[in-house]
């Protein structure tokens, strides 16, 4: 999770300024915050995407952010869900209970790696009919585990994409900020 928080230093700034300045930094911080959301947001997408294998579009499901209001001047990104099966990484022709039959286990390409889970094999899960990678957790036939693939949750938690959110918020911030306070001032 990362957050984006600059009440702070704005209400000290605000003293020194004159009315029209007033009204507008609060208003540019805000548009600047929400703005740098978008832009940290894209950048952890593509990082996981580039990472794990998952399309943008699963990403974006498991992301959740929080806008920044003029009350609250604080943003935050925050990722939930669970794991996807393993199913989603192998090859589609084969994604197909007893496709791996004649194989120690299930070739599938998570976190762009290719790999051969030994013992695996697929099954329709229950319920929904679909598809599903697991394993057996002990020597007879039950009970089944589900194998799980990356987590944007997970993923997001890890330090080299908490550094990069907060590497690309607040290179952004800056731009962003001057951007809309000259937008802002423009206008009064």
């Amino acid at each position: 999770m990362v957050s984006i928080d600059v009440r702070a230093d704005i209400k000290a700034t605000a003293k020194m300024l004159a009315h029209w300045e007033r009204v507008a930094i609060p208003k540019a911080t805000n548009r600047a915050i929400n703005t740098t959301l978008r832009n940290v947001r894209t950048k952890i997408q593509r990082y996981i995407s580039e990472r794990t294998g998952l399309k943008i579009g699963e990403i974006k499901e498991g992301i959740r952010g929080q806008r920044s209001t003029l009350a609250t001047l604080r943003a935050e990104l925050v990722g939930h869900g669970r794991a996807v099966n393993l199913i989603r990484f192998v090859t589609p022709g084969k994604r197909q209970p007893g496709a791996f039959r004649n194989e120690p286990g299930v070739r599938a390409n998570a976190w762009r790696k290719a790999r051969t889970y030994h013992g695996a094999f697929i099954i329709r899960g229950k319920g929904h009919g679909k598809p599903i990678v697991v394993v057996r957790t002990s020597r007879s036939r039950q009970p089944l585990r589900g194998l799980s693939g990356p987590s944007v949750r997970a993923e997001m938690g890890r330090p080299a994409a908490t550094a990069l959110m907060k590497r690309t918020a607040i290179e952004r911030f800056g731009i962003n900020f001057h951007h809309d306070l000259k937008y802002y001032t423009s206008r009064i």
